[in-house]
C-alpha cells in the first residue's frame, strides 16, 4: 500500500459516533491536495480571512463546544496582557540572538499551518475551499514561538505582577460568571 491508500484506522465506535463532514476522506483529500498545487495556499487564505472573527476571540475566551463565550472586554484585556508581557520579558543578560528569533518565528508559522492542514485532511471534505472545525483554543501551544520572537525590553516590568494578578482575578471572576449565567439560568 502506497502513502496515498491510507486507511481509516480512527476507532470504529468513536468514528462511527462522529458527526463526520459528508466527503471527508484523509486519503483523498491528500490525492487532491498533492494533485492541485496551488491549491492548499488558496485554501489556507481564504480560510485564515473567513474564520478570524472566531480564532481571535476562541483563543482566549472561548469555552466547551463554543457556545461558552468570554465578554470582549475581557479578551481584549488578555491579548493585552500578551503583548504587555511579552514587550517587558527581556533583560540584556538574556537577549535572544537574531536567528533564535528567526526560527522560533519560522517554526511557529509551520506548526501553525500544520494545523490548519491536519485538520483540512481530517474534517472536510474532498476539494473544500475552506478549513472549518479550527478553533482558537488549538493555537494555544504554539503562541509562545510567536511570542519570544518578538520579545524585548521596552517597558519596565514593575507593573507585570500587578496587570497579571489583576487579569487572572478579573477574567476568572468573568469565567465563572459566563459559564453558571450559561448553564444554571
Amino acid at each position: 500500500a502506497g502513502v496515498l491508500d491510507l486507511p481509516d484506522e480512527r476507532c470504529p465506535a468513536v468514528r462511527d459516533d462522529l458527526s463526520l463532514v459528508p466527503g471527508a476522506d484523509i486519503a483523498g483529500q491528500l490525492r487532491f491536495i498533492l494533485e492541485n498545487g496551488s491549491y492548499m495556499a488558496e485554501v489556507l487564505l481564504r480560510s485564515f480571512g473567513h474564520a478570524f472573527q472566531m480564532y481571535a476571540p476562541g483563543f482566549i475566551g472561548t469555552f466547551g463546544w463554543l457556545s461558552v463565550k468570554l465578554p470582549l472586554p475581557v479578551v481584549l484585556g488578555g491579548y493585552f496582557l500578551l503583548v504587555f508581557t511579552t514587550l517587558s520579558g527581556e533583560t540584556a543578560s538574556k537577549a535572544l540572538l537574531p536567528a533564535q528569533r528567526v526560527f522560533f518565528l519560522g517554526l511557529f508559522i509551520i506548526l501553525f499551518i500544520l494545523v490548519f492542514v491536519s485538520q483540512h485532511l481530517l474534517w472536510d471534505p474532498v476539494g473544500g475551499e475552506l478549513i472549518s472545525n479550527i478553533q482558537g483554543r488549538y493555537l494555544i501551544p504554539l503562541v509562545p514561538l510567536l511570542l519570544l520572537s518578538f520579545s524585548a525590553k521596552f517597558i519596565p516590568r514593575q507593573w507585570l505582577p500587578f496587570l497579571i494578578g489583576a487579569y487572572v482575578i478579573w477574567s476568572t471572576s468573568m469565567a465563572i460568571i459566563s459559564i453558571y449565567s450559561k448553564f444554571y439560568f
